[in-house]
């Protein structure tokens, strides 16, 4: 037996589908939700009554993952991070966290919102990361920023964002490098330039011997000839 009550439908089938520790529902909405009795009593004449009863909890799950905004593409060391986590209308509100490289934000790093219930009775919760940026937030130039929405144990989703460093010491590094080469590069040239000095200088001195002894030649066959 069964009592009605409004916004809980039992299923058509309830007495082929039903058994002694399970009920089903149809068309569950938030006004479901409460504590559920079942009591079994015994025939005449003790008439002795056994109940137990249960909480069921009925959720609204978000359409979508968490929103961040307010973030930027770029940071330099000592900028000041300031983001925002938003989470989609849900039923309860979801429970948003931070991560900073795939590790949970430390505690003064957030400041946690109050949630907003809507007209629908959904809510949602908003948490918000700020923090000075330090050299150790870069793992290869990049820092990754992760916010994560949860309800309960039946629903996590989670929304990233990956900013870039400028300004680091290795890519500070970097310029001293191609600082250094340009240097090698400039040494390079010059020595070219004295070899090829040196070949020009070479070449004078064969041409103007050659031009001595032409001209020893030339005097020694007007001797002969002359």
């Amino acid at each position: 037996m069964a009592f009605k009550l409004s916004d809980v439908k039992l299923n058509s089938g309830l007495l082929s589908k039903s058994g002694s520790q399970s009920v089903y529902l149809r068309h569950v909405d938030l006004n479901s939700g409460g504590t559920y009795r079942c009591e079994v009593s015994a025939e005449a004449p003790e008439f002795q009554t056994v109940a137990a009863e249960k909480k069921m909890d009925v959720f609204v799950l978000p359409t979508e993952g968490p929103k961040i905004t307010g973030g930027l593409s770029k940071y330099r060391v000592g900028d000041t991070v300031y983001v925002n986590c938003t989470s989609s209308k849900s039923k309860p509100a979801a429970t948003l966290r931070w991560y900073i490289n795939d590790e949970m934000a430390k505690p003064e790093y957030v400041m946690e919102h109050s949630t907003t219930l809507h007209s629908d009775s959904l809510e949602t919760s908003s948490l918000s990361l700020k923090f000075i940026v330090n050299e150790f937030h870069f793992r290869g130039g990049n820092m990754k920023l992760k916010c994560t929405a949860t309800i309960s144990k039946v629903y996590i989703m989670s929304n990233e964002e990956l900013v870039f460093g400028t300004g680091l010491r290795q890519q500070t590094s970097g310029l001293q490098i191609t600082e250094n080469m340009s240097h090698v590069q400039s040494s390079s040239s010059t020595t070219l330039w004295t070899t090829a000095n040196w070949t020009i200088s070479i070449c004078l001195m064969f041409y103007i011997i050659c031009n001595i002894k032409s001209s020893g030649i030339q005097r020694s066959l007007v001797d002969q000839f002359g």
